[in-house]
């Protein structure tokens, strides 16, 4: 058998998708007649490439397996891919063995024929994706010996995916939606009801909110596509007048088809205190609607809404100034980020166009426009591996001084929890890649990897399961997909701080998604005041008494403000705390130690330790899996060591445990690679 030949180099795409999950490579090419034996590490990216008459045995789980340019080649799975996915490019004869006990969610082939994938069970199977591929055969292990063989249609560049309904293999054609994940019509179906229930429980958050005056029944006048004069001041209403505007309202004015909200505040007219009436729109969970066509595009559509800005040196140190001025006169600022404040840190953001000037090239949903692979030269990297920017330790620094109340954040790439935000100060609308929750009892579990697992655009099962032995249930990743219901806790805090805000700080967001873009204007109709930065101008802000947008670069604005303000940015350093608890067993015979990786602010588990080793009497004791406990002979060990996972080069670090339950706090400095300790 030959020995494993593994490949432990990071692939160097420049854009796209792609560069936002470089993995590590465990890769075989070339190989003609052998029998190989694979054992990756759960981060590796099984590629086999251009090998013939070869079989390929992997002894343990990884994050996905790639089979390209392959022929006559067996691949046998006796572990989980974590990613569950295994794609087939431009082969022949190719069969997979799938070990019993752990089931592949997602088979893909393109261009193959003569594929063979073998299930023990039924239930087991997934989805299999196909586009021009012949002879492709299910079969199912004793005791169920079934064998399918799919009646794939005959277009070429139609995808396919088969799926088992009723112990039925069906065919149906893929949908792929406009983010790129795929769908079939009856799906689609299903998720229009999964956003009309969702509509209608974000109207329902709204409804104490805000107060809607009827809709007046002649049709507007149409506009002119230019960018409007500044707004006029609109006078006050008085209590009397609000009070002629809701009698003047009865319930037969109401029409039947406005909203669930509109309907609720006209039944509760009677109750509304005298105040000023503004006018709303209700908030989808979806992009604003703003392209020549009228159809909703992730990109940007209109060149000249994707051409960026930049002030003057003159403009911009005017425009600081007036800002720090609204700062320093404000009571209740947030602060709202969008992609653009993590650029600078190497991760791409959405809509950027295809001649911007981020060194990350240009944005995923306009690569996906454009069918390209990423501009050459683009400089990006790993969620896991971005370090907070400027901006981000900015905002720690506003916060830990009391300028900023809150943080409302559309990003998922958790850097604003790794740079000091502890889960108080900050509302992740569309979730958090490192963070997931159990179904049952909501228990949040923070990790030092990305938790998603499920291919589908509305699961979020992974494999992992509460640690309470009470309640065992299974654990979803947190992130939040187009049509999905935003999470309950992060909306009603975001919106609470909006209607106390009087001065919102808006950083990298081109504010098109929503309902999330709805905050920075829920303080500017408060009567707050809104700064935008961000290099694309923002229509529905026309600068005015009360707004301002600042066209530079987010980490260049906020390092001048800091300045303006007489604070200093701190540098990054990874904090990190743990339990060590050592104690001992069976009459004293033994010593059980047990480390526990906690979230730096509350006692939230965070699975950010790899493994624990100890060296006791001339043995190596490891515990790799949680909870890391250790059952040792006596006497007690003097020194423990931890391994991390390493995403910032962390080197392992050693520990004198005593006897009893510590907390230590840990502090890593990403530049000099040094960590301190200490037990609290």
């Amino acid at each position: 058998m030959a020995d494993q030949q593994r490949s432990k180099t990071t692939s160097t795409t420049t854009g796209g998708l792609s560069a936002l999950f470089n993995r590590p490579k465990a890769e075989f090419v070339a190989k003609q007649g052998e029998d190989i034996s694979i054992s990756p590490q759960p981060s590796d990216l099984i590629y086999i490439r251009k090998c013939n008459q070869c079989k390929f045995r992997v002894h343990k789980k990884a994050a996905k397996c790639i089979i390209e340019s392959c022929s006559d080649v067996r691949v046998e799975l006796e572990d989980f891919l974590i990613s569950g996915t295994l794609e087939m490019i431009d082969c022949t004869s190719v069969t997979i063995s799938i070990n019993p006990q752990d089931p592949l969610p997602t088979v893909s082939a393109e261009r193959s024929s003569d594929i063979h994938v073998y299930y023990y069970d039924p239930r087991a199977f997934g989805s299999l994706f196909t586009v021009d591929c012949t002879n492709v055969f299910i079969h199912f292990q004793p005791p169920h010996r079934e064998e399918y063989k799919l009646d794939l249609p005959s277009e070429k560049l139609d995808q396919y995916v088969t799926e088992m309904r009723n112990s039925k293999m069906i065919v149906s054609k893929v949908i792929r939606e406009g983010c790129g994940h795929a769908t079939t019509a009856e799906k689609q179906k299903i998720a229009a009801k999964k956003e009309a229930e969702m509509q209608r429980q974000v109207e329902s958050y709204l409804t104490k909110l805000i107060t809607i005056k009827p809709k007046s029944s002649v049709a507007p006048e149409a506009k002119p596509h230019i960018q409007a004069a500044p707004p006029q001041e609109k006078p006050k209403t008085t209590n009397s007048q609000t009070k002629q505007i809701a009698e003047s309202v009865t319930p037969q004015e109401a029409d039947p088809n406005e909203s669930v909200l509109a309907h609720a505040l006209q039944a509760r007219k009677n109750d509304l205190k005298p105040t000023e009436t503004v006018e709303r729109s209700l908030p989808v969970v979806g992009v604003e609607e703003d392209q020549p066509s009228g159809r909703s595009q992730y990109n940007i559509e209109e060149e000249e809404s994707k051409r960026e800005y930049f002030d003057s040196a003159e403009a911009l140190e005017k425009k600081v100034s007036k800002v720090a001025d609204w700062v320093k006169a404000s009571n209740h600022i947030i602060v709202f980020t969008g992609a653009g404040v993590s650029t600078s840190a190497g991760i791409p953001d959405f809509r950027s166009g295809m001649d911007t000037v981020l060194k990350t090239g240009p944005g995923v949903w306009e690569l996906m426009a454009h069918k390209s692979k990423g501009r050459e030269g683009s400089e990006t990297t790993t969620m896991l591996q971005a370090l907070p920017t400027p901006t981000h330790m900015a905002i720690v620094k506003l916060q830990e001084t009391g300028v900023v109340k809150f943080t409302v954040s559309q990003n998922v790439d958790g850097l604003h929890r790794r740079s000091g935000l502890g889960p108080s100060q900050l509302a992740e609308l569309h979730g958090n890649t490192n963070l997931e929750t159990c179904h049952k009892c909501q228990r949040q579990y923070l990790r030092d990897f990305e938790t998603r697992e499920a291919y589908d655009v509305f699961d979020h099962k992974t494999s992992r399961n509460c640690d309470n032995p009470n309640c065992r249930g299974y654990l979803e990743d947190s992130i939040i997909n187009f049509g999905e219901n935003l999470p309950d806790r992060e909306l009603t805090n975001a919106f609470k701080h909006a209607g106390k805000a009087d001065m919102c700080i808006v950083l990298g967001s081109s504010l098109r998604v929503r309902p999330a873009c709805l905050v920075p204007e829920e303080v500017l109709k408060a009567g707050g005041k809104v700064v935008i930065s961000n290099l694309q101008r923002i229509p529905q802000f026309p600068p005015n008494n009360r707004t301002m947008q600042v066209f530079a670069k987010c980490d260049d604005f906020m390092s001048a403000l800091m300045g303006k303000l007489g604070h200093d940015i701190p540098p990054f350093t990874l904090k990190r705390r743990a339990r060590i608890a050592m104690e001992t067993k069976e009459g004293g015979s033994s010593v059980q130690v047990t480390v526990t990786g906690l979230d730096r602010d509350e006692d939230l588990p965070y699975s950010f330790i790899k493994c624990v080793t100890i060296e006791h009497e001339g043995k190596t004791y490891e515990a790799s899996e949680e909870p890391l406990s250790l059952t040792l002979p006596t006497p007690s060990p003097s020194e423990l060591v931890l391994h991390f996972h390493g995403h910032y080069g962390e080197p392992p670090l050693s520990i004198s445990p005593v006897p009893g339950s510590h907390l230590y706090s840990m502090i890593y400095n990403p530049l000099s690679r040094e960590w301190g300790v200490k037990k609290e």
